[in-house]
Parts: C-alpha cells; sequence; structure tokens
C-alpha cells in the first residue's frame, strides 16, 4: 500500500469517526512520569473502530501489541494513532499511519487533508493472519520517535503543533473485500506522561543502547574536570534524553571518559558531557567513580 493509498485509507476511518466530548480531559502536570491511560487489553472492531484516551497532553509515550485481524495476503488495513488533535472536531494534530503489509507514513492532519511529513517501510513487520507487533511511540516538544518490536523505525519534526490535545488509537479499512467481522486485538495499551522538556529534532536512529556494529565514534575524549568520572565500558550511544529510543547524538567508543552531571530518578541513565554535547548514557553501560552516586537527579 503506497503513502498515497495509506493516507486515502486513514481520510476514510478519520471521516467516519465522531469524537465524544469529555467534561473533564486528563492533563498530564509536573515532569515525574505517570500513567495517563492503561494498562489496557481490548479488541478493535471492523470495519472501524478507535480508542478515545480522554487525555489533553502535548508529551507523552504509547505502548501497545497489535494483533493483526488478518494476514496483509487476504486484504488491506491500517493502524493509526492521531495525538495534539483536538477532541471535539479531530481536524488538527498529527496522524501515524502503519499498514498492514508494514509501511508508515507520519503526516500533518489540516481540516480534511493530510500532508505527508515521512514515510518508510517497518523492517521485520509481521504480517501474517494473528501475528502481533510492538508499537512504541514516544512524542517530546518537537520530536515524535516511532518504534516497532524494540527496533526505533523513525524520528519526525513535530513542532508546528506543540499544543496539547487527545490521543486516538484507531484501526479499520476501506477495502470493501477485507473479511467480514474481524477483530484487531491489543494488549497492554498504555499511555504516559513523560518530561515536558523540549528536544530538538537533530538524532539519529538504532537498535540498542549498547552499538557492537561498525559505525563513526564521536571524536575522542571529552576533558574531564567533573569529580564523577564516566568511563565507557563499550561502545554505547549518547542520546538526547533518557529513554531507550531516544534520538542519538553520537557514538562512544569503548574507554572513553566524561563528566557525569546528573542521574536519572531510577539510576538507570547519567546525563554527560561529550566533545561539548550534554546528553544521556545508560548506566548498564559505563562503569563511574564513587562521586557518580551523589550526582542530583533529573527529572524528580
Amino acid at each position: 500500500m503506497r503513502t498515497s493509498k495509506l493516507l486515502l485509507a486513514a481520510a476514510f476511518i478519520l471521516g467516519c469517526l465522531i469524537f465524544p466530548a469529555f467534561a473533564s480531559p486528563v492533563h498530564a502536570q509536573g515532569d515525574e512520569s505517570e500513567i495517563l491511560y492503561g494498562p489496557e487489553d481490548g479488541e478493535l472492531e471492523w470495519p472501524i473502530d478507535y480508542i478515545l484516551g480522554g487525555l489533553d497532553v502535548r508529551d507523552f509515550a504509547l505502548h501497545l501489541r497489535l494483533y493483526n485481524p488478518y494476514a496483509a495476503s487476504r486484504g488491506s488495513w491500517v493502524f493509526g494513532i492521531i495525538f495534539r488533535t483536538d477532541a471535539q472536531t479531530g481536524d488538527d494534530g498529527y496522524i501515524l499511519v502503519v499498514g498492514s503489509a508494514g509501511q508508515w507514513v507520519f503526516a500533518d492532519i489540516d481540516g480534511s487533508d493530510q500532508i505527508p511529513l515521512d514515510t518508510g517501510t517497518i523492517r521485520g513487520f509481521d504480517t501474517s493472519g494473528g501475528g502481533s507487533n510492538e508499537f512504541d511511540l514516544l512524542v517530546n516538544g518537537e520530536l515524535g520517535v516511532l518504534s516497532v518490536n524494540g527496533r526505533e523505525v523513525a524520528s519526525v519534526d513535530v513542532s508546528d503543533n506543540l499544543d496539547s490535545g487527545e490521543v486516538v488509537v484507531l484501526a479499520g479499512t476501506d477495502d470493501a473485500d477485507a473479511p467480514e467481522g474481524a477483530v484487531a486485538r491489543y494488549e497492554e495499551l498504555t499511555i504516559s506522561s513523560v518530561s515536558s522538556d523540549t528536544v530538538s529534532n537533530d538524532g539519529g536512529s538504532g537498535d540498542s543502547d549498547t552499538d557492537s556494529g561498525d559505525g563513526s565514534d564521536g571524536g575522542g575524549s571529552a576533558t574531564v574536570t567533573s569529580d564523577c568520572v564516566v568511563t565507557t565500558t563499550g561502545r554505547v550511544f549518547l542520546r538526547e534524553f533518557p529513554v531507550e529510543n531516544a534520538p542519538i547524538i553520537v557514538t562512544i567508543a569503548a574507554g572513553a571518559q566524561m563528566d557525569g552531571s546528573a542521574q536519572y530518578a531510577d539510576d538507570s541513565w547519567i546525563e554527560v558531557t561529550y566533545g561539548g554535547q550534554i546528553g544521556w548514557v545508560a548506566n548498564r553501560n559505563i562503569s563511574g567513580t564513587e562521586a557518580c552516586a551523589d550526582l542530583p537527579a533529573a527529572f524528580n
């Protein structure tokens, strides 16, 4: 299914949605992560179904596992996430659409139009009947990051609309030959708040926070001046913020030393300065001096 067909299918489904009004939408407040919706298991029924979180959020992390209603070879269908949209009209915000064969597109919703921002194909996407894929969407400030089955797929600039809004999960088809009575089962649908710090769209993509493959390393060890000295125990990623799928600033070689300046609330990440760039490294991939245990907590 090409990008144009994906958007046509999404437009058809959007045109059929009627968003009920929520008297008291849930607002995300503060810097600490909290669950705003779920975890929930359920079904999305054919030909069109959707879930409204009853939220009013700008930044969030969404997770779910979606089971295919039928094999892509039997008919086309789409799965989508709308965010930063007006819960009353649904005529603005952004939409992520994933097709049954693994194609995806991010688009800006402008009234009745969907303007593509980026598109691609997901490697390793399960297209079998009853098969499943795990989706994670992180939206933080100017950046939206999609990961599927634990692999970062795309980072998209969403800086044109920094307003808070509803989050909608949808699925369906405009394929007249699609099997009748199909359902897309989902598990662990969870929407959580994230820090409202704005991030820039300068990162790259990677598969984990330990990079065992070839690649260019950021230029040499940083000048170490702090009491907390961090040493990498293998080749690692310096990320923009302390989340597994956050954009990568640079790859750091094993044995590099750098200053530590803060730690994540659960001690799983340390903020460091490397080559003049500030970012986060996973604690499991480094060793640090005793002073690192006394670093102030960020996002606390």
